[in-house]
């Protein structure tokens, strides 16, 4: 299951040093509480609190930045970078304003993310209707010579969703054959895709 949250270096760097950074605070644990003397000057006594490990994760990406006030502060667009774009030009300075405002001024580009680099999560349906608008289809479909029928594997198992009277993968297995047979059982070859790229 997919989330559309980006992995930035530091969440990554976190994730994959948990581990490590786990072992680093045991050892420091044993050491510093009791290997050492108490009367060391690293020494911690034993039922002293523990700080907890602030570990960059996902969570992070959700964030919310406070402003000193303690309100919370959403991120804007830099506008004074504009601003100061336009002074210079009515300043008589050279501006290549056409050029400039081609390019995105936020490090996302706007149109596939929100202003804090989430991806956006679109109606998938919309595009479909988008993709066929001015598409023909046929009622019916004459075969006249050798003809491949190509099944999206998923979209079929979304469509057959939960048959009555099945209670083991094996028959819901049976119930899948007898639905692509079903459907191809005019033509030459039937090729069921489901998101697998196999050796050849």
């Amino acid at each position: 299951m997919t989330n559309k949250d980006l992995v930035t270096v530091s969440i990554e760097e976190s994730l994959r040093g948990a581990e490590c950074l786990g072992k680093k605070q045991l050892n420091e644990f044993v050491e510093k509480r009791i290997c050492l003397a108490p009367d060391n000057d690293q020494h911690v006594d034993l039922k002293a609190p523990i700080r907890k490990s602030k570990a960059v994760t996902f969570a992070s990406l959700y964030t919310v930045v406070q402003d000193v006030k303690g309100k919370q502060s959403t991120i804007k667009m830099d506008r004074n970078i504009l601003q100061r774009l336009i002074t210079a030009y009515r300043a008589g300075r050279e501006v290549n304003l056409d050029n400039i405002l081609q390019h995105e001024l936020m490090s996302v580009p706007l149109s596939l993310t929100t202003i804090n680099g989430t991806l956006h999560s679109p109606n998938k349906s919309l595009l479909a209707n988008i993709l066929t608008k001015d598409l023909l289809t046929p009622s019916t479909i004459s075969l006249d010579g050798p003809s491949c029928l190509l099944i999206d594997g998923q979209a079929l198992v979304m469509a057959l969703s939960k048959p009555q009277n099945i209670k083991t993968f094996g028959e819901y297995a049976k119930t899948f054959a007898a639905a692509v047979h079903k459907m191809g059982a005019t033509f030459q070859r039937i090729d069921v895709t489901c998101d697998r790229y196999r050796p050849v």
